[in-house]
């Protein structure tokens, strides 16, 4: 019988099971920054929060959708009419069971990821909101319509939820990757010439739909967008989309 040979420890050995244990996948945070990275994953992270926001618009009459979350709604309401919610939720359902579908296949269905990437968005988050009291010197008050007479706390989280999604779904995942395809062919396949491209117009159209004057607020919206570009860009949708929400929620229920 073959006598096993016992593999010699490493210095690092000891540190890679609580290094595993953190990130949820691997020895390493490459592992984990390619691994979480997965649309699929991204998609099984948001679909809770579009189901409490979708929910939450049927069974707290107070909240309205608003901004992107209003203008999907509006779109489909064109098409289903009453019926644009159930169907906007059948949908929601179905990328669901797709995404966890995708994820079994590859066998990369890690839900132990989804801890380690809400903490890493709520770092991603706090970075923000530091950089918007610097430019501010104190939270800033984008909102202030929406955050009215009448305003709660549980209106605003469900609000930051609706527009946390529904903005990183138009502007990033849809309006930013097209921008990006149509790049590659308008300046021949040069990637970096193409992803400047992409986040310079979707960042301006991103600013241009939260007002149309150029001060100070057009231009943090501005950078905002290319912060939230470059975060969907090299973290994924999922990081991006919880960063954006933790983001307003924040901003929404620490406004003096």
């Amino acid at each position: 019988m073959a006598r096993r040979t016992k593999r010699k420890a490493r210095p690092g050995d000891a540190g890679k099971g609580w290094l595993a244990w953190v990130l949820g996948s691997a020895d390493n945070f490459d592992g984990y920054f390619a691994q979480s990275r997965s649309l699929a994953l991204s998609f099984v992270l948001i679909a809770p929060l579009l189901l409490v926001y979708e929910v939450a618009l049927i069974y707290y009459p107070p909240v309205k959708a608003q901004g992107a979350g209003r203008f999907v709604r509006d779109l489909l309401s064109g098409v289903f009419h009453s019926r644009a919610g159930i169907v906007l939720n059948i949908v929601v359902v179905l990328l669901l069971l797709l995404a966890v579908f995708v994820l079994a296949k590859r066998g990369g269905f890690r839900l132990n990821l989804i801890i380690p990437m809400v903490l890493e968005s709520a770092g991603w988050a706090a970075a923000l909101v530091g950089i918007a009291v610097l430019v501010y010197h104190r939270l800033p008050r984008f909102w202030i319509q929406m955050c009215a007479a009448g305003s709660s706390p549980v209106k605003d989280v469900i609000g930051s939820i609706g527009a946390g999604v529904y903005e990183e779904i138009l502007f990033r995942l849809f309006l930013t990757s097209a921008l990006y395809l149509a790049g590659l062919k308008l300046f021949q396949e040069r990637t970096g010439y193409a992803a400047c491209f992409a986040v310079t117009i979707s960042s301006a159209v991103f600013a241009m739909c939260h007002g149309t004057t150029l001060n100070i607020n057009f231009l943090f919206y501005f950078a905002s967008g290319v912060f939230f570009s470059v975060l969907y860009t090299y973290r994924g949708l999922g990081v991006a989309v919880y960063t954006h929400v933790i983001y307003d929620i924040v901003v929404l229920l620490g406004r003096t």
